[in-house]
C-alpha cells in the first residue's frame, strides 16, 4: 500500500509533462494501462510502466474471483486452455505481424489476451 502514493505522483507528472490527455491520466488512474490499446489511448514512452501494475492489480481483483467461483475441474480446464491457446494466439498474431512482446501503439502489450499465459 505504501507505493501507491508514488504511482499517483509520477502518473501525474507524466500527465502533465506529455501529451496524453485526459483519458490517458483516467485509464491509468483506474489501473488500467493495460487496456489502453483496447481502447485506442496511446500511452506516452514513460507511461508504459503503468502497464505492470494494471496487470498485477487486475489479477489480484480477478484471479481469487475465479478461484472461488470453478469448481476444480472448471479450473483445471481455464488453466489449460490459458495454457494452450495463448501461444497460438501470439503465433497468430507474429504471423500477422503484431507485436506481442514489447509495447508499441499497434501492439497487443495491452490487450491482456497476450498476457494470459503467466496466469497459468
Amino acid at each position: 500500500m505504501a507505493h501507491r502514493p508514488v504511482y499517483f505522483v509520477v502518473l501525474t507528472a507524466i500527465a502533465l509533462l506529455f501529451q496524453g490527455g485526459l483519458a490517458f491520466y483516467l485509464i491509468c488512474l483506474f489501473f488500467g494501462a493495460n487496456l489502453s490499446t483496447v481502447f485506442g489511448i496511446v500511452l506516452p514512452p514513460p507511461a508504459t510502466i503503468f502497464w505492470s501494475p494494471a496487470v498485477e492489480e487486475h489479477f489480484y481483483a480477478l484471479w481469487p474471483v475465479t478461484i472461488r467461483r470453478l469448481g476444480p475441474r472448471a479450473l483445471a480446464l481455464l488453466a489449460g486452455g490459458i495454457f494452450i491457446l495463448e501461444p497460438m494466439l501470439r503465433y497468430f498474431c507474429a504471423f500477422r505481424g503484431i507485436q506481442t512482446y514489447e509495447y508499441s501503439g499497434s501492439g497487443l502489450m495491452g490487450w491482456p489476451s497476450a498476457r494470459f499465459w503467466r496466469l497459468t
